[in-house]
Protein backbone atom coordinates (compact mmCIF):
# COMPACT_ATOMS: atom_id res chain seq x y z
CA UNK A 1 0.00 0.00 0.00
CA UNK A 2 2.89 2.42 1.01
CA UNK A 3 4.55 1.77 -2.32
CA UNK A 4 1.12 2.24 -4.42
CA UNK A 5 0.32 5.21 -2.64
CA UNK A 6 4.69 6.85 -3.34
CA UNK A 7 4.33 5.69 -7.16
CA UNK A 8 1.44 6.99 -7.79
CA UNK A 9 2.15 10.53 -6.21
CA UNK A 10 5.23 10.59 -7.75
CA UNK A 11 3.36 9.90 -10.96
CA UNK A 12 0.81 13.06 -10.71
CA UNK A 13 1.43 16.40 -11.23
CA UNK A 14 1.94 19.13 -8.42
CA UNK A 15 2.78 22.68 -8.00
CA UNK A 16 6.73 21.42 -7.12
CA UNK A 17 6.72 19.24 -10.31
CA UNK A 18 4.45 19.52 -12.77
CA UNK A 19 3.84 16.74 -15.90
CA UNK A 20 1.25 15.42 -17.67
CA UNK A 21 -1.72 14.00 -15.94
CA UNK A 22 -2.21 10.23 -15.64
CA UNK A 23 -5.59 8.91 -15.08
CA UNK A 24 -4.09 5.15 -13.94
CA UNK A 25 -1.80 7.12 -11.26
CA UNK A 26 -4.81 8.51 -9.86
CA UNK A 27 -6.69 5.67 -9.61
CA UNK A 28 -4.01 3.84 -8.17
CA UNK A 29 -3.94 6.31 -5.26
CA UNK A 30 -7.77 6.03 -4.78
CA UNK A 31 -7.66 2.44 -4.59
CA UNK A 32 -4.70 2.50 -2.45
CA UNK A 33 -6.19 4.85 -0.16
CA UNK A 34 -9.32 2.98 0.42
CA UNK A 35 -7.67 -0.47 0.65
CA UNK A 36 -5.44 1.00 3.65
CA UNK A 37 -8.43 2.56 5.27
CA UNK A 38 -10.35 -0.93 4.50
CA UNK A 39 -7.59 -2.98 5.88
CA UNK A 40 -6.42 -0.37 8.53
CA UNK A 41 -2.76 -1.08 6.97
CA UNK A 42 -1.86 3.00 7.79
CA UNK A 43 -2.21 4.06 11.40
CA UNK A 44 -1.05 7.50 12.22
CA UNK A 45 -2.15 9.77 15.33
CA UNK A 46 -1.76 12.87 13.91
CA UNK A 47 -3.27 15.19 11.19
CA UNK A 48 -0.58 15.33 8.27
CA UNK A 49 0.68 18.13 5.59
CA UNK A 50 0.10 18.05 2.12
CA UNK A 51 3.06 15.82 1.21
CA UNK A 52 2.22 12.90 3.20
CA UNK A 53 -1.13 10.57 2.81
CA UNK A 54 -2.60 8.11 5.20
CA UNK A 55 -5.77 8.30 7.40
CA UNK A 56 -6.37 7.21 10.91
CA UNK A 57 -9.48 5.83 12.54
CA UNK A 58 -11.00 9.28 13.16
CA UNK A 59 -10.14 10.70 9.67
CA UNK A 60 -10.80 10.09 6.03
CA UNK A 61 -9.07 11.07 3.12
CA UNK A 62 -11.27 12.95 0.26
CA UNK A 63 -9.70 12.50 -3.05
CA UNK A 64 -11.77 11.18 -5.63
CA UNK A 65 -13.53 15.17 -6.26
CA UNK A 66 -10.33 17.16 -6.17
CA UNK A 67 -8.26 14.68 -8.17
CA UNK A 68 -11.22 14.58 -10.65
CA UNK A 69 -11.62 18.13 -10.75
CA UNK A 70 -8.32 19.75 -10.39
CA UNK A 71 -6.40 16.81 -12.28
CA UNK A 72 -3.33 17.51 -9.92
CA UNK A 73 -2.32 16.27 -6.19
CA UNK A 74 -1.44 19.01 -3.88
CA UNK A 75 -2.82 19.52 -0.37
CA UNK A 76 -5.43 16.76 0.08
CA UNK A 77 -8.06 17.27 2.60
CA UNK A 78 -7.99 15.40 5.62
CA UNK A 79 -11.73 15.90 6.70
CA UNK A 80 -12.80 14.98 10.52
CA UNK A 81 -15.43 12.62 10.64
CA UNK A 82 -17.68 12.53 13.91
CA UNK A 83 -21.44 11.16 14.82
CA UNK A 84 -23.94 12.21 17.37
CA UNK A 85 -21.88 9.77 19.80
CA UNK A 86 -19.22 11.48 19.32
CA UNK A 87 -15.80 10.82 17.02
CA UNK A 88 -16.06 8.00 14.50
CA UNK A 89 -14.00 5.52 13.77
CA UNK A 90 -14.72 4.46 10.14
CA UNK A 91 -13.83 1.00 9.38
CA UNK A 92 -14.67 1.16 5.70
CA UNK A 93 -14.91 3.98 3.41
CA UNK A 94 -16.74 4.31 -0.22
CA UNK A 95 -17.07 7.72 -2.59
CA UNK A 96 -20.40 8.11 -4.30
CA UNK A 97 -19.61 8.25 -8.18
CA UNK A 98 -20.37 11.30 -9.65
CA UNK A 99 -20.82 13.20 -6.30
CA UNK A 100 -18.40 14.85 -3.38
CA UNK A 101 -20.16 12.29 -0.71
CA UNK A 102 -18.75 9.28 0.79
CA UNK A 103 -20.31 6.25 3.00
CA UNK A 104 -18.42 5.31 5.78
CA UNK A 105 -19.23 2.07 8.78
CA UNK A 106 -18.55 2.97 11.97
CA UNK A 107 -19.16 -0.52 13.77
CA UNK A 108 -22.63 -0.97 13.36
CA UNK A 109 -23.75 2.18 11.93
CA UNK A 110 -23.23 3.09 8.48
CA UNK A 111 -23.45 7.36 7.41
CA UNK A 112 -23.28 9.31 4.71
CA UNK A 113 -20.96 12.48 4.83
CA UNK A 114 -20.76 15.26 2.42
CA UNK A 115 -17.79 17.60 2.31
CA UNK A 116 -19.43 20.26 1.97
CA UNK A 117 -22.26 19.20 4.89
CA UNK A 118 -21.39 18.72 7.86
CA UNK A 119 -23.55 16.98 9.70
CA UNK A 120 -23.69 13.37 8.50
CA UNK A 121 -26.74 11.60 7.33
CA UNK A 122 -27.23 7.68 9.52
CA UNK A 123 -28.26 4.74 7.00
CA UNK A 124 -31.82 2.79 9.03
CA UNK A 125 -31.15 -0.31 9.28
CA UNK A 126 -34.72 -2.97 9.17
CA UNK A 127 -33.29 -4.89 11.84
CA UNK A 128 -30.97 -3.17 14.24
CA UNK A 129 -31.54 -5.39 17.10
CA UNK A 130 -29.80 -7.87 14.86
CA UNK A 131 -27.05 -5.72 14.34
CA UNK A 132 -23.48 -6.70 13.69
CA UNK A 133 -20.57 -5.16 12.62
CA UNK A 134 -20.09 -3.71 8.97
CA UNK A 135 -16.99 -5.00 7.11
CA UNK A 136 -17.86 -3.67 3.45
CA UNK A 137 -19.46 -1.16 1.57
CA UNK A 138 -20.24 -0.49 -2.36
CA UNK A 139 -22.20 1.69 -4.52
CA UNK A 140 -23.73 0.94 -7.68
CA UNK A 141 -21.61 2.41 -10.58
CA UNK A 142 -24.51 5.29 -10.67
CA UNK A 143 -24.55 6.37 -7.24
CA UNK A 144 -28.54 5.78 -6.48
CA UNK A 145 -27.72 2.34 -4.40
CA UNK A 146 -25.39 1.17 -1.90
CA UNK A 147 -24.93 -2.00 -0.34
CA UNK A 148 -23.36 -3.13 2.68
CA UNK A 149 -22.83 -6.46 4.48
CA UNK A 150 -21.91 -7.34 7.93
CA UNK A 151 -19.85 -10.05 10.12
CA UNK A 152 -22.91 -11.97 10.69
CA UNK A 153 -23.50 -12.46 6.45
CA UNK A 154 -26.32 -10.05 6.50
CA UNK A 155 -26.62 -7.76 3.13
CA UNK A 156 -28.03 -4.57 3.38
CA UNK A 157 -29.04 -1.99 0.31
CA UNK A 158 -30.36 1.49 0.43
CA UNK A 159 -31.78 3.58 -2.46
CA UNK A 160 -31.66 7.42 -2.77
CA UNK A 161 -34.55 9.71 -3.10
CA UNK A 162 -32.92 12.59 -3.15
CA UNK A 163 -30.25 12.78 -0.09
CA UNK A 164 -32.18 10.41 2.19
CA UNK A 165 -31.74 6.92 2.03
CA UNK A 166 -34.41 4.18 2.08
CA UNK A 167 -33.52 0.69 3.24
CA UNK A 168 -35.00 -1.88 0.55
CA UNK A 169 -32.80 -5.03 1.43
CA UNK A 170 -31.99 -6.50 5.03
CA UNK A 171 -30.93 -10.45 4.56
CA UNK A 172 -29.35 -12.83 6.40
CA UNK A 173 -27.44 -14.96 3.75
CA UNK A 174 -26.27 -18.16 6.14
CA UNK A 175 -26.22 -19.07 9.55
CA UNK A 176 -22.27 -19.07 9.97
CA UNK A 177 -19.46 -17.85 8.06
CA UNK A 178 -18.74 -14.47 6.13
CA UNK A 179 -19.69 -12.97 2.93
CA UNK A 180 -16.83 -13.06 0.46
CA UNK A 181 -17.65 -10.38 -2.18
CA UNK A 182 -20.33 -8.16 -3.29
CA UNK A 183 -20.57 -6.27 -6.69
CA UNK A 184 -22.95 -4.08 -9.26
CA UNK A 185 -23.83 -4.82 -12.74
CA UNK A 186 -22.13 -1.71 -14.64
CA UNK A 187 -26.56 -0.59 -15.76
CA UNK A 188 -26.83 -0.83 -11.42
CA UNK A 189 -30.15 -2.85 -12.09
CA UNK A 190 -28.52 -6.09 -10.54
CA UNK A 191 -26.84 -6.83 -7.27
CA UNK A 192 -24.96 -10.05 -6.47
CA UNK A 193 -23.02 -11.86 -3.68
CA UNK A 194 -21.13 -14.95 -2.94
CA UNK A 195 -20.51 -16.38 0.52
CA UNK A 196 -18.42 -18.53 2.47
CA UNK A 197 -21.77 -21.13 2.05
CA UNK A 198 -20.09 -21.66 -1.32
CA UNK A 199 -23.43 -19.96 -3.02
CA UNK A 200 -23.94 -17.43 -5.45
CA UNK A 201 -26.84 -15.01 -5.02
CA UNK A 202 -28.14 -12.31 -7.08
CA UNK A 203 -31.23 -9.51 -6.90
CA UNK A 204 -32.30 -7.66 -9.73
CA UNK A 205 -32.98 -3.66 -8.22
CA UNK A 206 -36.06 -1.98 -9.29
CA UNK A 207 -36.31 1.27 -7.25
CA UNK A 208 -37.24 0.60 -3.76
CA UNK A 209 -37.44 -3.03 -4.56
CA UNK A 210 -34.86 -5.99 -4.36
CA UNK A 211 -36.13 -9.22 -5.62
CA UNK A 212 -34.36 -12.71 -5.29
CA UNK A 213 -33.45 -14.41 -8.72
CA UNK A 214 -30.34 -16.08 -8.51
CA UNK A 215 -29.46 -18.80 -5.73
CA UNK A 216 -26.84 -21.70 -7.03
CA UNK A 217 -24.22 -22.91 -5.96
CA UNK A 218 -20.93 -21.73 -7.60
CA UNK A 219 -18.24 -23.96 -5.85
CA UNK A 220 -18.52 -27.35 -3.27
CA UNK A 221 -18.27 -26.19 0.23
CA UNK A 222 -15.33 -29.21 0.47
CA UNK A 223 -13.42 -28.11 -2.27
CA UNK A 224 -11.04 -26.10 0.22
CA UNK A 225 -11.90 -23.17 -1.12
CA UNK A 226 -10.74 -20.14 1.26
CA UNK A 227 -11.31 -17.21 -1.20
CA UNK A 228 -13.80 -16.20 -3.34
CA UNK A 229 -14.89 -12.85 -5.00
CA UNK A 230 -17.70 -11.79 -7.77
CA UNK A 231 -18.19 -8.84 -10.57
CA UNK A 232 -19.74 -8.80 -13.58
CA UNK A 233 -18.41 -8.91 -17.84
CA UNK A 234 -19.99 -8.07 -20.78
CA UNK A 235 -19.07 -10.25 -23.78
CA UNK A 236 -18.84 -8.20 -26.88
CA UNK A 237 -21.87 -10.20 -28.61
CA UNK A 238 -23.79 -10.96 -25.44
CA UNK A 239 -25.93 -9.51 -22.64
CA UNK A 240 -24.37 -9.04 -19.35
CA UNK A 241 -22.60 -11.69 -17.35
CA UNK A 242 -21.81 -12.37 -13.82
CA UNK A 243 -18.39 -13.87 -13.07
CA UNK A 244 -17.48 -16.14 -9.82
CA UNK A 245 -14.01 -17.20 -8.86
CA UNK A 246 -12.48 -19.17 -6.09
CA UNK A 247 -9.09 -20.50 -5.01
CA UNK A 248 -10.17 -23.86 -6.06
CA UNK A 249 -9.04 -22.46 -9.67
CA UNK A 250 -12.60 -21.86 -11.28
CA UNK A 251 -13.72 -18.98 -12.68
CA UNK A 252 -17.24 -19.40 -14.15
CA UNK A 253 -19.69 -17.36 -16.04
CA UNK A 254 -23.02 -17.02 -15.37
CA UNK A 255 -26.50 -15.50 -16.77
CA UNK A 256 -28.74 -13.00 -15.29
CA UNK A 257 -31.09 -15.61 -13.96
CA UNK A 258 -28.05 -18.29 -12.54
CA UNK A 259 -27.86 -20.24 -15.41
CA UNK A 260 -24.20 -21.47 -15.44
CA UNK A 261 -22.33 -20.70 -19.34
CA UNK A 262 -18.97 -21.40 -18.96
CA UNK A 263 -15.97 -22.73 -16.50
CA UNK A 264 -12.72 -22.09 -17.10
CA UNK A 265 -9.51 -23.43 -15.01
CA UNK A 266 -6.36 -20.91 -16.63
CA UNK A 267 -4.36 -21.76 -13.06
CA UNK A 268 -2.16 -24.54 -13.17
CA UNK A 269 -1.75 -24.77 -9.24
CA UNK A 270 1.20 -27.16 -9.41
CA UNK A 271 3.37 -24.33 -11.22
CA UNK A 272 1.05 -21.15 -10.87
CA UNK A 273 0.49 -21.57 -6.39
CA UNK A 274 -3.74 -21.30 -6.23
CA UNK A 275 -5.87 -18.57 -7.65
CA UNK A 276 -5.58 -14.87 -5.65
CA UNK A 277 -7.84 -13.26 -7.48
CA UNK A 278 -9.24 -11.78 -10.43
CA UNK A 279 -9.77 -8.38 -11.58
CA UNK A 280 -12.00 -7.31 -15.08
CA UNK A 281 -11.62 -4.64 -16.78
CA UNK A 282 -13.55 -1.16 -17.01
CA UNK A 283 -14.95 -2.06 -20.04
CA UNK A 284 -15.71 -5.54 -18.94
CA UNK A 285 -14.86 -6.37 -21.95
CA UNK A 286 -11.54 -8.44 -20.39
CA UNK A 287 -10.10 -10.22 -16.62
CA UNK A 288 -7.11 -10.62 -15.53
CA UNK A 289 -6.17 -13.68 -13.32
CA UNK A 290 -3.48 -13.84 -11.02
CA UNK A 291 -2.00 -16.78 -9.13
CA UNK A 292 -0.15 -17.09 -5.95
CA UNK A 293 3.04 -17.69 -7.17
CA UNK A 294 3.40 -14.90 -9.14
CA UNK A 295 2.03 -15.28 -12.85
CA UNK A 296 -1.09 -13.84 -14.36
CA UNK A 297 -3.29 -14.47 -17.30
CA UNK A 298 -5.31 -12.50 -19.16
CA UNK A 299 -8.46 -13.72 -20.56
CA UNK A 300 -11.19 -12.39 -22.77
CA UNK A 301 -14.75 -12.48 -21.57
CA UNK A 302 -16.18 -13.70 -25.05
CA UNK A 303 -16.45 -17.69 -24.78
CA UNK A 304 -13.56 -19.61 -25.74
CA UNK A 305 -11.82 -16.33 -25.83
CA UNK A 306 -7.74 -16.70 -25.75
CA UNK A 307 -6.15 -17.02 -22.81
CA UNK A 308 -2.32 -15.47 -22.13
CA UNK A 309 0.46 -16.52 -19.49
CA UNK A 310 2.41 -13.30 -18.35
CA UNK A 311 5.56 -13.52 -15.73
CA UNK A 312 7.75 -11.59 -14.24
CA UNK A 313 6.80 -11.04 -10.80
CA UNK A 314 8.76 -13.91 -8.34
CA UNK A 315 6.30 -13.75 -5.84
CA UNK A 316 2.29 -13.36 -5.56
CA UNK A 317 0.33 -11.02 -6.90
CA UNK A 318 -2.17 -9.26 -4.55
CA UNK A 319 -3.51 -6.04 -6.35
CA UNK A 320 -4.60 -5.44 -10.19
CA UNK A 321 -5.44 -2.21 -11.91
CA UNK A 322 -6.81 -1.47 -15.00
CA UNK A 323 -6.49 1.46 -17.06
CA UNK A 324 -9.63 3.23 -18.04
CA UNK A 325 -9.20 1.76 -21.80
CA UNK A 326 -8.42 -1.13 -20.65
CA UNK A 327 -4.93 -1.21 -22.58
CA UNK A 328 -3.14 -0.96 -19.73
CA UNK A 329 -2.87 -2.29 -16.47
CA UNK A 330 -0.88 -2.25 -13.34
CA UNK A 331 0.17 -5.01 -11.30
CA UNK A 332 1.69 -5.19 -7.48
CA UNK A 333 2.93 -8.04 -6.14
CA UNK A 334 4.75 -9.13 -2.43
CA UNK A 335 7.94 -9.40 -4.22
CA UNK A 336 8.15 -5.78 -3.89
CA UNK A 337 7.36 -4.30 -7.39
CA UNK A 338 4.49 -2.72 -8.99
CA UNK A 339 5.00 -3.57 -12.58
CA UNK A 340 3.07 -1.00 -15.34
CA UNK A 341 2.26 -3.95 -18.89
Amino acid sequence: TVAAVAIARKALPSVEDPRPYLPEAEYGLIEAIQRSLEREYLKVSDALDGDQIAADSSKVVAVADQLNSRGRIGSLPVVPISSPGGEAKPDCVALRPQTDDYAYCDGTSLWLQSTQVDSPVQFGRKNDSDASVIKGIVWSHDGQWLAAWDDSERLMVWHFTGRLPVAILDEQLSEAGCIYDVAWSLTGRHLVAVASDGRLRGWQIDGNSATLNIEVNFYAVDSMCTAAGVDFVRPSREEEQVLTWGSDGKIQFWSLTGERLETRIPIEEQRDGRLNGVKVALDGRQLVAFAEHGPFYLLSADRDGPIKRFEGHTRSVGSVLWRESSSYLITCSADGTARLW
